[in-house]
């Protein structure tokens, strides 16, 4: 993954502890999203994983992962409730 100017000023105030090395095969999982992610998301996961950062935002993983202490719940399970609220969004 090529690193993102937006995720590397990230990591100079909040240092990668849990997701360091989570990777992932994004064509695969894009794949079985039947979209892209943005790239920033990608970055982000390839240095933090999902989970949650204090109290104040969780990260959902693109896929369900087996065997994780903490399930922040994945994306594929909230994408059928984005494309429909994004069809109905006018433009």
């Amino acid at each position: 993954m090529t690193e993102h100017p937006d995720i590397a000023a990230l990591a100079q105030v909040m240092a990668p502890t849990f997701g360091v090395d989570e990777a992932l095969d994004w064509p695969s999982v894009e794949e079985r999203l039947d979209c892209r992610l943005p790239g920033d998301y990608k970055a982000f996961m390839s240095l933090y994983g999902g989970g949650g950062i204090d109290d104040l935002l969780s990260v959902l993983l693109p896929l369900h992962k087996d065997g994780i202490q903490w399930d922040p719940g994945a994306i594929e399970d909230e994408i059928s409730g984005a494309r429909s609220t994004w069809e109905r969004t006018p433009a």
